[in-house]
C-alpha cells in the first residue's frame, strides 16, 4: 500500500523524481499506471494498493489518458 507523501508522489514532477531515485514506496501498480499513461494506453487498476496517488492523476489529466478502477 502506498502512502501519499509530500515530495514523493504528491505531484507528477515529484513522482518522476522519486522514480529516478528508485524510491521503494512507489508501488508496482503505480509504475505500471505511469507506463500506460506514457504510452497512451488505458489503465484499469485491479490492485488494492493506492495506485492513483496525486502525481498519477495529474499525469493522466495532462496526457488525456483514461485511468480507472480501484481493486477488483
Amino acid at each position: 500500500y502506498s502512502e501519499v507523501a509530500v515530495g514523493l508522489n504528491d505531484t507528477k514532477d515529484n513522482l518522476f523524481a522519486a522514480l529516478d531515485r528508485n524510491e521503494p514506496e512507489i508501488s508496482p501498480s503505480t509504475i505500471y499506471a505511469l507506463a500506460c499513461i506514457g504510452e497512451g494506453v488505458p489503465f484499469i487498476n485491479g490492485s488494492p494498493q493506492n495506485t492513483f496517488v496525486p502525481g498519477v492523476i495529474e499525469y493522466a489529466v495532462e496526457a488525456g489518458s483514461l485511468i480507472g478502477g480501484d481493486d477488483f
